[in-house]
């Protein structure tokens, strides 16, 4: 990340674990990949503006975490006028995020510069342009599946996508931790596409997840879930302090009691289910 970058992540971050939306998502604006963007597109960039009777391109950004995260906005859109929601998202998304209004989803991003549009927004922009603020912003559960059957039982996973820079901040180093907290659980791998994931979470009773894609999934699905917080990685999506996040009602977020120390974020997790993992 060079300095430039920097700058507009930290001020962002900043601002927004403080629970400064307008302010912070300001500064998210200032991304690279959104540059990179608006030099890409040939049709201009939608700035907030009336909708009616526009054709809207809706451009998935980062991972498919960010994607389901920012997918509960698209309904909004719809409100606004817009005539036509294309959504270009990952594939493994597709299937998952079809039912938030989107006419089209293209599951091949490259192939989303040559859709009917009129203009075009990345899905980490609409927080922005809808004026989000934490105290308008619902955590309420946005996805629905049928014909789900509960068996119970308890969700595990331990790291995240080990391609991501960051990863291991964000990431236990093994999943020996969980496993001594949570004997019966299961640990959960990617079978399928995340609408196949989502069929899975919401059979379980719970899920224990660091901070993965998974723990959107399961707050967008509104599963019971306790995300697992880096002290050394202060990722924006779970504020400062306090186990609550305004983006999910159903996630409790336990955060290490100091830098490296997964067996005090384990430990609040188990006490909350119930189980007797101790924290030192």
């Amino acid at each position: 990340m060079n300095e430039a970058t920097s700058n507009w992540h930290t001020r962002a971050v900043h601002h927004i674990r403080a629970g400064r939306y307008e302010s912070g998502f300001a500064e998210f604006e200032g991304r690279p990949r959104r540059r990179e963007l608006r030099q890409r597109f040939s049709k201009p960039e939608w700035s907030g503006d009336a909708l009616a009777g526009r054709r809207l391109l809706v451009w998935g950004e980062q991972g498919l975490g960010d994607e389901i995260q920012m997918a509960r906005f698209l309904p909004a859109l719809r409100r606004l006028g817009a005539s036509r929601i294309t959504l270009a998202c990952s594939r493994p998304n597709m299937r998952l995020l079809a039912g938030l209004g989107a006419a089209e989803v293209i599951g091949d991003r490259a192939k989303g510069f040559a859709a009917d549009y009129d203009c075009w927004v990345g899905l980490l922009s609409l927080p922005h342009r809808l004026g989000v603020t934490r105290e308008t912003l619902s955590g309420a559960p946005y996805l629905r599946c049928r014909d789900v059957r509960r068996t119970g039982g308890i969700g595990l996973v331990w790291r995240g996508n080990p391609d991501f820079a960051d990863d291991r901040l964000r990431s236990m180093s093994s999943p020996n931790l969980l496993a001594a907290a949570f004997p019966d659980g299961e640990f959960l791998q990617p079978a399928g596409d995340m609408l196949d994931s989502a069929h899975k979470l919401l059979s379980l009773d719970a899920l224990v997840t660091t901070d993965t894609s998974w723990a959107h999934l399961a707050g967008a699905l509104g599963v019971r879930t306790f995300v697992l917080v880096s002290d050394e990685y202060p990722e924006w999506r779970w504020g400062g302090e306090g186990d609550r996040t305004p983006w999910y009602d159903s996630i409790t977020v336990c955060r290490q009691d100091a830098p490296g120390d997964w067996r005090s974020a384990v430990h609040k997790a188990a006490r909350q289910l119930g189980r007797g993992f101790g924290a030192t």
